[in-house]
This record gives structure tokens, sequence and C-alpha cells, in this order.
């Protein structure tokens, strides 16, 4: 009776061993990032509707990158912004081998296919056309962190003083969460802890000048939804 038991335990070693040489197959030296994407994202092995499988909340890293600011109707207290937002967050799911020759992996192309966070823009005015974020890159790392790069175009609705305008300096305002996660499951996290919004070195104004800014934590009464 103890010969079939050996037999049968040599077979599941056999087969462990090749799916252990299929998984590095994939990320052999002469692969390709997207051929290693496309193994990665396999419907078996990758489901864009679940949430990286993290112990805890799942954290977002955010910047901002400021490029250009616009007052086109000086009569008016609607500021245009254009920036870069960069979030950054980890999904073990995407982790590959150390034998792949790069670095990261340019997913641009599978972004898709990748679970991304439903980042929902609140306290502003309205989205300049085109709606559709334009996308400027989507990166992954080795360990399964994920860097993405989006270009946005905001029309802020700012606050000021009508007893002084125009000559008052209006403040405005706008807010980033997610549409359809509750805190506990996502947060959103400067990166770094910033406290004040990046300037790009060749920022554009029109009619308008930047003379501060700051980041913070926004109370739960900014959402967009109601507390619970």
């Amino acid at each position: 009776m103890g010969q079939p038991w050996i037999l049968i335990r040599a077979a599941a070693i056999l087969l462990v061993t090749r799916q252990t040489l299929a998984l590095s197959d994939i990320f052999e030296e002469g692969k390709s990032d997207k051929e290693i994407l496309d193994n990665l994202l396999k419907a078996t092995r990758y489901d864009k509707r679940l949430l990286p499988p993290v112990k805890e909340t799942l954290t977002v890293n955010v910047s901002v990158l400021l490029l250009s600011l616009a007052s086109p109707d000086e009569s008016s207290l609607k500021y245009e912004v254009e920036f870069l937002l960069q979030q950054q967050w980890y999904d073990p799911r995407l982790r590959y081998s150390n034998q792949s020759r790069y670095d990261f992996l340019n997913a641009i192309h599978h972004n898709n296919d990748i679970w991304l966070p439903d980042t929902y823009f609140i306290m502003h005015g309205d989205f300049k056309h085109p709606l559709i974020p334009m996308h400027f890159a989507l990166r992954i790392h080795r360990n399964g962190s994920v860097n993405y790069l989006m270009r946005r175009h905001l029309i802020l609705s700012c606050q000021g003083s009508l007893n002084i305008f125009p000559f008052d300096d209006p403040l405005c305002s706008f807010s980033m969460e997610s549409i359809s996660y509750e805190i506990n499951t996502i947060e959103y996290v400067w990166k770094n802890d910033e406290d004040v919004l990046k300037k790009s070195t060749s920022l554009k104004t029109l009619n308008a000048y930047l003379i501060d800014n700051k980041t913070i934590e926004c109370p739960i009464k900014s959402s967009w939804r109601a507390k619970k």
C-alpha cells in the first residue's frame, strides 16, 4: 500500500516544479514588458474589479504639479488651473521577478486592465474639455508599486470679497476623494507629507498670480457624500 502513495507524492512535486518554472519563464530576460504584463494580467491571475489585497487600508499617495493658472475673464471669480496628478499605491498582485531586465513596466496601454483609484474632484466649478483625463504614465515597479500620472484641467469657482473686487485675493480650493470606497478602505495621503503644491518651473499664468498655497487633510464634512 505504500508504493502508490509514493507515486502520487512524486507526481505532486513534479507538478509544483513545473508550475514554478512556468511562472519564472514569464520574467526571463528576453521577455518584453508587454509580454510580462499580458501574463500578469491574465483573468486567472488578476481581477481589476478587486482592490489590491493589502492587510489594512489601501494608501494612495498623491502629489500635484501646477502647470498653469489663468483667469480669462477678469470680472469673474472663475479660475482655470491645469496640473499633473500623481498617484502611487501598492498592488502585490503586480510584483514581478528580478530576472526581468526592467526596473519598471510601461503599462499605459494596459490601463483598462489594471485596478486604478476612482479619484473624484469635489468643491470645484467644472472640468474643461476634454472631460476624460489625459493619461501621461502608468508604471509598475518590481515590488508591485504602481505610479499613475494624469493631466487634468479644472475650472474653479473661487471665493472673494465683493467689497474690494477685483482687488481682492480670491481663495480657490479643490479636493479629492474616492467616489465609491469609504475612508476605511482607501486613504489619500499627500506624498512625503507635502504641505504645498509643487509649481512647474515653466508655470504659465494669465491675469492670475499664485500668492500662497497649502495642502490639508479634508474633514469628513467636505465629502460629497453624507456621513453614514
